[in-house]
């Protein structure tokens, strides 16, 4: 049986980047999926691909429209049909930094294998090497992202799956916390072996306080991390803090951008549409932001 997939979902990747993912991942696992959501540079991603096939196995689906994190549903059912062991998610942009990171996540789980582990992160952040475990409420590990994660395929075949009405942002949080009300742990490995980014980092000098950076995400992904971890906050699955924090933070970003107007309508179409339960692509709802 085979071991380990690797999952790269990508929309209008970088090419050259998304080429040193290719390369950081083919040597760790046994077979690699990517999954395009209908991006207009294709051809370059297939070209890729196509270059590292005879190294290892590479299929390509291509989806017909953006479906979001609905196409890593697709890439589940494909993996556990074939029964692979574990899942590796990858975003275009994850490249590994280690050579041997997927072994030593590998080896956490035979030392724990009598626990019922879920997922282990792999971190772009150097947190210590350490194994730590992660909640909804964890103060150390403020979020769990898809990308970077090795997820036990055991956990998928009670039908768990992402939730893909939510589109985009925050469908992570939803999933991990849903693996662990199935009776599954999720766990950190706090070596950084990950290159990652998490929006872009803006840096600002404010009167009196100097120079703060800052994460800036545009105003529509503002609109998916308000309406979905609002409904994320009355299900209880997202720590009130954290909550308040996103709010806040990605708000400002784009007041110090200038786009006030842009900000304000994405955070009250947001509470809104969490409130009337209005989920999917926002473009459905014939709203600009």
């Amino acid at each position: 049986m085979d071991e380990i997939v690797a999952i790269i979902w990508t929309h209008e990747p970088c090419l050259p980047t998304f080429s040193k993912v290719i390369s950081s991942v083919v040597s760790q696992v046994d077979q690699v999926i990517v999954i395009d959501n209908a991006s207009s540079n294709y051809s370059g991603i297939e070209k890729i691909c196509k270059h590292y096939n005879n190294s290892i196995k590479i299929s390509v689906i291509s989806l017909k429209q953006n479906l979001g994190v609905e196409a890593l549903n697709i890439a589940m059912s494909y993996v556990t049909k074939r029964g692979f062991k574990f899942l590796l998610i990858l975003d275009q942009d994850s490249i590994l930094l280690d050579a041997y990171s997927m072994y030593n996540v590998l080896k956490i789980f035979a030392k724990l294998r009598n626990i019922p582990i879920g997922a282990i992160h792999v971190t772009f952040k150097e947190l210590g090497e350490r194994v730590y475990y992660v909640d909804a409420r964890s103060p150390l590990v403020p979020y769990e992202i898809f990308s970077g994660t090795l997820i036990n395929t055991q956990c998928l075949y009670g039908g768990l799956r992402i939730r893909k009405e939510f589109f985009l942002d925050q469908a992570d949080f939803d999933f991990f916390e849903e693996m662990r009300r199935n009776g599954f742990l999720t766990l950190l490995y706090g070596k950084k072996l990950m290159e990652h980014k998490l929006g872009e980092k803006v840096r600002y000098k404010l009167p009196f306080i100097g120079y703060i950076t800052i994460t800036y995400e545009k105003p529509y992904r503002y609109y998916y991390i308000i309406r979905n971890s609002t409904a994320l906050l009355l299900e209880g699955k997202i720590r009130s803090y954290l909550y308040f924090k996103q709010l806040i933070s990605y708000f400002l970003a784009l007041i110090l951008r200038r786009q006030v107007l842009s900000a304000l309508k994405a955070l009250g179409l947001g509470l809104v549409h969490a409130f009337l339960g209005l989920f999917g692509v926002l473009e459905y709802y014939n709203y600009e932001i």
